[in-house]
């Protein structure tokens, strides 16, 4: 089917052109019926709508951002205070704690299975408090709760204007972790072509 009536509008966010809203119609003269003030409001309407969808963008961003941060800070106030083994008696805990101090001089990627709610987290601060990085950043990611489009650029940073909301340069996950320990909790919910990134760079060591 050929289009025979097309319109197209700008989309302003102030006076910083965010792109031009297309409509096509296989009828001929669809539009002609719409003023200039119809097509303004129109316009107008959908940059608001696109604007916001982008502050909403950025401000998730940030909010993780700030998370991260100060679950770093927190961790490097109270590292001291932090216990470095895991509590208890039973033969259990007891071959746990083995296990920990055993991994922890290591600088290999270790993969910490278990259920939800088992400790994992609890798990990978002992490591971390136990080895040679306990004086640098433990840097916790819930890749379960990164938005799709912004889990590369969670974990692998971004330069400014790679996409629309990228204001300014930023360190991933990796970056800030450099010399420490990187935990990344519920990797399993990540999409599969990520997880093959992710695999590559942990497997690398090298950050692209």
């Amino acid at each position: 089917m050929s289009v025979h009536s097309c319109m197209g509008l700008p989309l302003y966010q102030h006076t910083q052109l965010m792109g031009v809203l297309t409509l096509d119609s296989i009828e001929p003269n669809v539009f002609d019926l719409l003023d200039d003030g119809a097509l303004d409001v129109i316009g107008e309407l959908v940059s608001r709508i696109l604007s916001t969808a982008r502050r909403m963008e950025t401000l998730e961003s940030q909010s993780s951002h700030t998370q991260n941060i100060l679950r770093e800070l927190n961790e490097q106030a109270g590292g001291q205070h932090n216990a470095t083994e895991m509590i208890g008696n039973s033969e259990s805990i007891k071959k746990l704690n083995k296990t920990i101090r055993l991994a922890a001089p290591s600088d290999l990627t270790i993969l910490i299975e278990g259920e939800s709610g088992v400790g994992k987290e609890l798990v990978a601060r002992a490591i971390h408090h136990q080895s040679n990085r306990k004086n640098k950043a433990l840097v916790y990611v819930n890749c379960a709760a990164i938005a799709k489009h912004l889990i590369e650029s969670e974990l692998f940073g971004h330069v400014k204007g790679a996409f629309t909301s990228a204001s300014e340069d930023r360190q991933g996950k990796f970056l800030l972790a450099d010399g420490g320990t990187l935990f990344l909790d519920e990797i399993g919910e990540l999409p599969l072509e990520v997880q093959g990134t992710l695999l590559r760079a942990i497997q690398n060591q090298v950050i692209t």
